[in-house]
């Protein structure tokens, strides 16, 4: 059965945060010993502009174990945490900022229940409760733990615990971060209150006179309390090395490019925006396709988005210090079109104190769709006496159809029919032997693209020499 000073300690802890006015006052902490038993600090304060903060609270044992504490002198040496009251003051912020602000739970170590506790039934795990009240420019958090010692959160001497890290939203953007202070509400003996549970009976000397507290009780210790000053998350920055695009195939396109270096911050909404044009095929017929005529067209096109970090997440920042690659698939409906590319990057959290810092070496790429799927061929060696090989490159996977065939226009023999290949360079085993004809033969070779419903065809007509 619990004592009556840990149904108070539970009570409190509640009503402390949720209900009670600023101006009731409460009892002064429990003194168990002159010593410090436990330091709460409010640690790694991150402002994340332009609208949040996250901020850990971190609990550390100062007790002694109990072989180094003198008989008789009231020192106490504790384990089990049993819960807190706590609460931090918002300096130097509006209090319209805080007007429908939230503070959430982010993280924690402590073992939690997974469904809000039943009224009457034993509590074997931590609830943990943080609200924003905007009048005071406060956060008031309660930790309500466990009945027992059993599933209590062990923090051994000496060592810090995580209590939990919480992430602050504000109603709008802050227009000053750098000032923004976050500090323990005073008088600390009024707001704050840590509490450990005793693993066996203790007789102690309190404020409130002598009382015994018996296993499983909570007993409130002298705590130091300390905040750290807030530091501001920095604007991303990347490096861009390189950026491409290259045609690999069956009307498709890979658009690439290389980070030297990023930054990204714990947490970021920045990532990149690739813009695409594209350049019909009857439209080139005006154009000359050298440098400067691609550079012409390049500035006077309209660039439309091929694809945003917001609906793709491999597009965003990575933050890796050494550099990643990203690459993005492109579909082309029809041949010989060109595909001028833009590559951009953007911070959707931008802000005056967060603005994402990029350099480009190259920060635009084009790529042609090939009209042909046939790029070249030739035959090695020509002329041959006996045996050649018919070397071509098909820019696409097709169907090769390849004859020998004389000046009148007669198939001789037939060195490949409808032959799926991939794209890529290629190879033909022309082994004259059995032919009688000497002096002039011609190979007619054909290309049709696989699954192309334009059935746009390629092909040539190599002369060849044949020699004794």
């Amino acid at each position: 059965m619990k004592s009556r000073f840990s149904r108070i300690c539970a009570f409190v802890g509640v009503l402390v945060c949720f209900l009670i006015p600023a101006s009731y006052c409460l009892l002064p902490a429990q003194t168990l010993t002159a010593d410090t038993l436990a330091e709460l600090r409010c640690a790694n304060i991150l402002i994340l502009p332009p609208n949040s903060c996250e901020f850990d609270i971190l609990l550390v044992n100062r007790s002694r174990p109990a072989s180094q504490i003198p008989s008789g002198s009231g020192g106490v040496s504790w384990q089990y945490w049993a819960n807190g009251t706590l609460y931090l003051t918002l300096r130097n912020i509006p209090r319209s900022l805080l007007q429908n602000a939230r503070c959430e739970l982010d993280s924690t170590a402590l073992p939690r229940l997974p469904l809000p506790h039943i009224a009457g039934s034993e509590r074997r795990a931590y609830e943990i409760k943080a609200q924003v009240q905007a009048a005071e420019s406060r956060i008031a958090i309660a930790i309500l733990g466990a009945d027992s010692v059993q599933y209590s959160f062990v923090v051994p001497q000496g060592m810090e615990r995580l209590l939990g890290r919480f992430r602050l939203q504000f109603s709008d953007s802050l227009r000053s971060p750098e000032q923004l202070r976050i500090e323990w509400t005073e008088p600390r003996e009024r707001f704050q209150a840590n509490a450990f549970k005793c693993a066996t009976t203790l007789r102690a000397q309190g404020r409130i006179g002598n009382f015994e507290l018996a296993t499983h009780d909570n007993a409130e210790m002298i705590t130091a309390y300390r905040t750290e000053t807030p530091s501001i998350e920095p604007a991303p920055q990347l490096a861009v090395s390189t950026f491409a695009a290259e045609y690999v195939g069956d009307k498709r396109g890979r658009i690439f490019w290389r980070t030297s270096s990023e930054r990204s911050g714990r947490r970021t909404n920045a990532g990149f925006i690739v813009l695409r044009s594209i350049i019909s095929a009857d439209s080139l017929i005006r154009f000359a396709l050298d440098s400067a005529s691609l550079l012409r067209l390049f500035n006077t096109r309209r660039f439309d988005t091929l694809a945003h970090f917001r609906s793709n997440p491999m597009l965003r920042l990575r933050g890796s210090r050494q550099g990643a690659l990203y690459e993005l698939p492109d579909s082309a409906p029809s041949r010989g079109n060109i595909y001028f590319y833009r590559l951009r990057s953007f911070d959707a959290s931008a802000s005056a104190a967060r603005v994402l810092e990029a350099s480009f070496l190259k920060d635009s790429a084009f790529m042609r769709v090939p009209n042909a799927v046939l790029k070249f061929a030739h035959a090695e060696p020509n002329p041959f006496a006996q045996n050649s090989t018919i070397r071509y490159e098909l820019e696409d996977r097709a169907r090769v159809s390849a004859e020998v065939i004389d000046a009148t226009g007669r198939i001789i023999t037939q060195l490949a029919e409808n032959l799926e290949q991939a794209r890529g360079v290629h190879t033909l085993a022309l082994d004259a032997s059995n032919i009688a004809v000497q002096g002039v033969l011609f190979l007619a070779l054909r290309a049709i693209p696989v699954g192309d419903t334009a059935v746009e065809r390629s092909e040539t007509l190599l002369k060849l020499q044949r020699i004794r």
